[in-house]
């Protein structure tokens, strides 16, 4: 009789351990599927390095993002020194220096972030990578139905690794630079406030509109 009230306990142990490490997987699974939500918040850390001049800087990243092309990211160094504050809304993107007091606005392009980051990435392909997602013409990959790495048509090539099915690191490198991202922290988002796309620009900061 004992034996068998052992027995029935060790089984039950046994099933909560198994439903446990279920729930568990199943909720990895979930928050590495950035593809399925409309917003979210990133804190990460990267590596941001120009093959054309040789320099590496390694910086803080705080992103907002909505779908489909709206994102707002600060830039800080390692200490919490700002280095800059950039906003995108569709096409349109602006950014602040503020060691620099430079403000920056006009159409998004490969070249528009350059003097925040001195690399020529479009931030349309940021966005696409923080969100597990690509655009048409993109050609991409897939690893046990997650997006794994992509190509696009100017020869970007982005890489997702993950660590038990959450996104940890994503690699960005071209011909002209690399940029490694290491995730630290990720919220899902779904209320946004207008402003949060529209830089505001202290009145001694001179204005520059991108080419």
């Amino acid at each position: 009789m004992m034996k068998t009230k052992i027995w029935i306990v060790l089984t039950l142990m046994v099933n909560l351990i198994i439903s446990c490490q279920t729930v568990s997987k199943k909720a990895a699974k979930e928050k590495s599927d950035f593809q399925s939500i409309t917003g979210g918040q990133w804190e990460a850390k990267a590596m941001i390095k120009s093959y054309d001049t040789g320099e590496a800087s390694v910086v803080t990243l705080d992103v907002i993002a909505q779908k489909p092309q709206h994102m707002r990211m600060e830039v800080t160094t390692s200490l919490g020194i700002a280095l800059a504050s950039i906003a995108m809304k569709e096409n349109d993107i602006e950014y602040i220096l503020p060691k620099q007091k430079k403000f920056f606005h006009g159409s998004v392009s490969e070249k528009s972030m350059y003097s925040a980051l001195k690399i020529k990435v479009d931030p349309r392909i940021l966005s696409a990578a923080f969100f597990e997602t690509s655009y048409p013409k993109w050609e991409c990959q897939a690893d046990n139905g997650l997006i794994s790495n992509c190509k696009t048509p100017e020869g970007v090539e982005l890489k997702w690794q993950r660590e038990e099915g959450i996104n940890k690191r994503i690699s960005i490198i071209s011909k002209s630079f690399e940029v490694q991202v290491q995730i630290k922290k990720f919220a899902e988002k779904s209320d946004f406030a207008e402003e949060l796309w529209n830089i505001k620009v202290p009145e001694d900061f001179k204005q520059y509109k991108l080419q």
